[in-house]
């Protein structure tokens, strides 16, 4: 006789407690269409690998301090006219990638790309030299110049991500470090014109055919002292889906906080010896003649650019 009402009591309690499960905390199931939306995104991290290649240009700007000497006349000043002005060029690069996508809209990317930096120069020489004390000959030259080097480049970048249905947008920034791997330059006189003869041709040097040589024609090498450099890089990025594999395009530019403001200091001084780099005791005295022998005649480019960028293409694949 009291089985019915204990069973009508645990009904009733059951039916209380699964209609104030919302009010106690207690979790509800997700059955409607938003909900179930919600459990197929807000992946908390997706990985993709992949390699990219490009090219873009560099720049080289004008350093400060670029009169090395106050001199005699008829030149008051002395200076050597080698990527003493702004100078640009072009970069190659290539290499691998992997980046983090987390919870859809934060990114980090780690990059190790081989770059080549090549800097052109083409110069105009107009000047007087004086030779054996008395005779003095107007020299006109031009010559062509170029730096080149080769660097691993390791950009490190924190991204914010917008997905936008099979594309992703992304804007980058953080810092990248490049380590000088191999160099060269060149320095090739072209056509010089002296008192109104010219010469073209192989061979050639400054002051043409002058015995002896006048003090410009001292400088016949130019050479390079391989630098590392750190960067600040902005990317602006877009990565395309194409079947299983993404299509990442990235539009780049960095500056280089490592490259110095004076062209004493992006002309390695290291030593004077029998090259006879630009340095101060080699330079000639403050008020004194220049001469053959000690204008310099080794010039030396630390191999650092002001700031490059470019644009890179490659294909991926995303670790879901």
């Amino acid at each position: 006789m009291t089985r019915m009402p204990r069973l009508a009591g645990l009904v009733t309690l059951t039916s209380l407690l699964a209609l104030s499960g919302p009010a106690l905390g207690a979790p509800t199931p997700l059955t409607s269409d938003e909900d179930l939306d919600t459990l197929s995104t807000g992946t908390p991290a997706r990985f993709i690998m992949g390699f990219k290649a490009g090219a873009g240009g560099t720049l080289w700007d004008e350093p400060n301090d670029t009169v090395l000497r106050n001199v005699t006349p008829p030149d008051p000043t002395f200076d050597v006219p080698i990527f003493h002005e702004t100078r640009g060029g072009w970069t190659m690069s290539a290499g691998f990638f992997i980046e983090g996508i987390f919870y859809e809209y934060l990114g980090l990317e780690v990059g190790a790309y081989f770059t080549q930096h090549t800097l052109l120069e083409k110069t105009d020489w107009n000047y007087f030299e004086t030779v054996n004390g008395s005779v003095t000959h107007q020299v006109e030259a031009k010559s062509e110049e170029e730096l080149q080097w080769t660097a691993f480049h390791l950009p490190i970048l924190v991204k914010a991500v917008v997905p936008s249905g099979t594309t992703r947008i992304s804007l980058g920034i953080g810092p990248e470090f490049a380590f000088g791997e191999w160099s060269r330059a060149k320095f090739k006189v072209t056509e010089v014109t002296t008192d109104g003869v010219r010469a073209v041709g192989d061979g050639l040097t400054l002051g043409g055919t002058l015995d002896p040589p006048p003090p410009r024609a001292a400088l016949t090498t130019l050479r390079t002292s391989l630098q590392n450099s750190v960067y600040f890089t902005v990317n602006f990025g877009v990565e395309i889906q194409a079947g299983d594999f993404l299509i990442p395009i990235d539009i780049h530019w960095s500056y280089n906080f490592s490259q110095e403001s004076s062209y004493r200091q992006r002309v390695a001084t290291l030593g004077c010896d029998a090259q006879g780099l630009v340095c101060e005791e080699r330079l000639p005295d403050e008020g004194g003649p220049v001469t053959f022998d000690n204008h310099p005649n080794t010039l030396e480019l630390k191999t650092r650019d002001t700031m490059y960028g470019g644009i890179r293409v490659g294909i991926a694949y995303q670790f879901d």
